[in-house]
């Protein structure tokens, strides 16, 4: 499906409330939230977004999602090019947990008024009550705005704000603010990422590009979704580790580099 270009106070592509839902193959663009949740506004609700796309959603935070819930979910997603005029460019989480399973959070933006008083580019929890927890995911290339000079404002790095959970093998390229807290091992480096393209599947995804960190840096033994199943393919559908192989590990991110095999020329 396509959710776009829409208006609200909150929620304006699609506002949920105290039910269960479920995306698939789904992109939500360019819908505009006066309030919070540009793309999606969850309200004790229990959502699994899976190989979708968020992308160029605004709002005043939570430009892609904003949650209230516990049972918030991205699998195999992108989350890219969303603003936030206070808050979380890409992700807000104010109550509750949300979990990003080889989900790509990346090229989102924070405090996009000026005003200096957003971070999180792009996540961000509420330090008392909200938790992001993500597992063989990047969180990388995301800005925020600081006060620069005599009353300006300039663009910085700025990936995450509040409390974060790595569950392992994710990448995270600035987290060093004073703003974000991850506990857990994580990968600080640049991920490497092509521009937001169609690269196959119905949805929009970041390639990695052939020297990305991410490739091969998931779970040595399986990539796995909230019920501990292993994904066996990326966002488009491609094979999850490249090739289908038990022994090769999964790329980090929605986007999983597939390899051509190359055989000799045989000359008669």
């Amino acid at each position: 499906s396509l959710i776009s270009e829409n208006s609200a106070a909150n929620g304006a592509g699609i506002f949920a409330s105290s039910s269960a839902y479920r995306l698939t193959n789904t992109t939500l663009s360019g819908n505009t939230a006066t309030g919070d949740g540009g793309g999606i506004y969850l309200d004790n609700s229990d959502i699994a977004i899976a190989s979708s796309t968020l992308r160029q959603n605004s709002a005043a935070n939570g430009g892609g999602v904003f949650s209230t819930s516990t049972g918030t979910r991205l699998i195999n997603s992108t989350v890219s090019g969303n603003s936030a005029a206070n808050h979380g460019g890409g992700l807000f989480v104010q109550y509750g947990t949300t979990s990003l399973y080889n989900t790509t959070v990346t090229d989102n933006f924070a405090d996009s008024d000026g005003a200096d008083g957003g971070r999180g580019g792009g996540v961000a929890a509420e330090k008392i009550s909200g938790t992001l927890q993500f597992l063989n995911s990047i969180i990388a290339a995301n800005y925020e705005t600081m006060a620069f000079g005599n009353g300006g404002v300039i663009a910085v790095d700025g990936d995450c704000y509040g409390n974060l959970t790595s569950q392992g093998n994710n990448i995270v390229y600035d987290h060093d603010n004073g703003d974000c807290t991850i506990s857990g091992s994580f990968t600080q480096a640049y991920p490497l990422l092509g521009p937001l393209a169609n690269n196959g599947g119905p949805t929009l995804t970041h390639a990695l590009l052939p020297s990305s960190p991410a490739i091969d840096a998931g779970d040595p033994l399986s990539c796995n979704d909230n019920f501990g199943a292993p994904i066996t393919t990326d966002q488009r559908g491609l094979p999850r580790p490249a090739f289908g192989f038990a022994s090769l590990r999964c790329d980090l991110g929605a986007f999983e580099r597939q390899f051509t095999l190359l055989l000799p020329l045989l000359l008669r």
